[in-house]
């Protein structure tokens, strides 16, 4: 899947955490300045795009964002790409001090272990970019 991924960054946002969860959140930020660091993710599998539209459509909706990539030699571009964001209060999100979000964690946890399992059941490729911190 390496291959269909590339480094990305969306500018005026900013991630938090939902509690305890460790699934990133990405807010629109005041400080134009502000960024979150990703990965962009092209030709996603239908079954691995339903099991990120799972995962995430609780803590925010899906939008169209500009993403910065950097295209060796001609330099940096913006991209369309889906993210999704947390629309409304940030009231019980926890802002996270990074510009990226360490998947450590999340990818030891039994939580996405569980997640895993499910997306191997389907293998049908789709058109899309995706952009997750």
């Amino acid at each position: 899947m390496e291959k269909y991924m590339t480094k990305a960054v969306l500018y005026g946002y900013e991630l938090y955490q939902s509690g305890d969860k460790i699934i990133p959140v990405i807010a629109r930020s005041r400080n134009p300045k502000a960024v979150v660091e990703g990965m962009l993710v092209f030709n996603l599998e239908e079954s691995k795009r339903n099991a990120i539209f799972e995962l995430e459509s609780g803590l925010g909706h899906l939008e169209v964002v500009q993403a910065e990539i950097g295209c060796k030699p001609s330099g940096k571009r913006f991209i369309d790409a889906a993210a999704f964001l947390r629309a409304g209060s940030l009231d019980g999100l926890i802002p996270i001090k990074s510009t990226f979000w360490d998947p450590t964690a999340f990818v030891n946890s039994s939580f996405y272990h569980n997640i895993e399992q499910s997306v191997h059941r389907s293998a049908e490729d789709i058109s899309g970019s995706w952009f997750h911190a």
